[in-house]
């Protein structure tokens, strides 16, 4: 009973400050210069941040023990803390390859581990994950079981929900390899479902305030017993954004939200920034923000990923943009109805199986197909070469478009 209290008591005032602090980032991003000059104050907190997070007194020793590792995406984190004779230290940053067993450590925030640390490879034996995470992950398997048809369907929601992937190799090689792995793992596309559900529902419900806020503590929620997934907390910060803007009736331009997303982001974990997923998520959603409408969204998300992908990939999937066009709403029909069978396991633990046996049918019989992915790989000053001669045409483009008044 403390523990609750204790915790509504945190929660009601993380809210009550967040609400304070938020009014005047709102203000600024109404107009391109306030924004700008908000994006430049968060930039400098956020290197200040980054300095004297990697700049400990000691470097690390190594060897089996006990370490505070951030791992900011899938198999790859730093270290900073290392535990000695029974007290931490922090120490100089160390990036190091996480290995869970043989396989790569799923991304989560920073996370006491136990295990070998050599040369740049830091094998976990066991981690202590906060007893959220663990009850969240429990009560997700049980409700599972009842709300899934077979045993394939339920890895995949159970990957998909609660962030820890244990779907088939050869299935997840067929998402990678066409192009859409980015379903496997939790993302802004599942962030965004499920505040979508719960917004709309309760705006039916309960038109007013009521709608946007308790989306938007849900979510956060739901940030914290996954355990801050990045992509996770990406996604909330956008969607805080958005909620604010109708809380306080104020326009908002896509561009501000995404920058002050991205400062924000930077600025409460600066790991990120060496983060590939981090660069593919920001990059393909100024993509669909830049071409809107549902078939330029997704070309403008391949369009301005596809350097990112070359970069710290040296591949990219030529399937992307066709097969997204039928993966993406597959993987929202899905979503909702495996949602709503945690609740109401009948109907819906039928109607979710016959969306995951059809997503998972188009993927591997894409994968099936053999088609070539384009091979380059490119450095960081291709990369801003082509962003920049993308947005320049597009612009381009688009004045093109503009009628002239004669």
């Amino acid at each position: 009973m403390l523990i609750s209290i204790t915790f509504l008591t945190g929660l009601l005032g993380a809210v009550w400050w967040g609400f304070l602090f938020l009014i005047p980032v709102f203000f600024f991003l109404s107009g391109r210069r306030n924004a700008s000059i908000l994006l430049g104050l968060i930039g400098i907190l956020g290197y200040a941040r980054m300095y004297f997070l990697l700049n400990g007194r000691e470097n690390v020793k190594g060897g089996y023990g006990w370490y505070v590792v951030s791992i900011f995406d899938r198999g790859h984190g730093m270290i900073l803390k290392e535990k000695r004779k029974n007290a931490w230290v922090k120490v100089k940053a160390k990036k190091v390859v996480v290995l869970n067993g043989e396989r790569e450590a799923f991304p989560v925030d920073e996370v006491v581990v136990f295990g070998r640390l050599h040369s740049d490879t830091l094998t976990v034996e066991e981690a202590i994950f906060k007893k959220g995470i663990r009850a969240f992950y429990r009560w997700i398997s049980d409700r599972l079981i009842v709300a899934t048809r077979s045993g394939d369907q339920f890895r995949f929601a159970l990957s998909v929900i609660t962030g820890v992937r244990n779907v088939r190799w050869d299935l997840k090689r067929a998402f990678y390899d066409t192009g859409t792995g980015h379903v496997l793992a939790i993302s802004g596309l599942h962030v965004g479902i499920i505040f979508f559900a719960v917004y709309y529902l309760l705006r039916l419900l309960s038109p007013g305030i009521i709608a946007p806020l308790l989306a938007t503590l849900l979510v956060w929620l739901y940030a914290w017993v996954v355990g801050f997934i990045p992509s996770v907390v990406r996604a909330a910060l956008m969607l805080t954004f958005f909620s604010g803007g109708i809380l306080l009736a104020r326009p908002l331009k896509p561009l501000n939200v995404l920058a002050i997303s991205l400062a924000f982001s930077l600025y409460l974990k600066p790991l990120w920034l060496f983060s590939p997923s981090l660069w593919l998520s920001y990059s393909a959603i100024t993509g669909l923000i830049v071409l809107r409408g549902r078939l330029g969204a997704i070309f403008g998300a391949a369009a301005y990923s596809l350097p990112f992908a070359l970069h710290y990939f040296g591949k990219y999937a030529l399937l992307y943009l066709p097969l997204n066009l039928l993966v993406i709403p597959l993987m929202g029909l899905f979503m909702y109805s495996q949602l709503l069978a945690l609740l109401f396991p009948y109907p819906f633990a039928y109607s979710a199986s016959l969306f995951y046996d059809i997503l998972e049918w188009v993927v591997v019989k894409a994968a099936s197909l053999n088609f070539p992915s384009l091979r380059l790989e490119i450095g960081w000053v291709g990369v801003g070469a082509y962003v920049f001669l993308l947005t320049t045409l597009l612009l381009a483009l688009r004045c093109l478009r503009k009628p002239t008044i004669s």
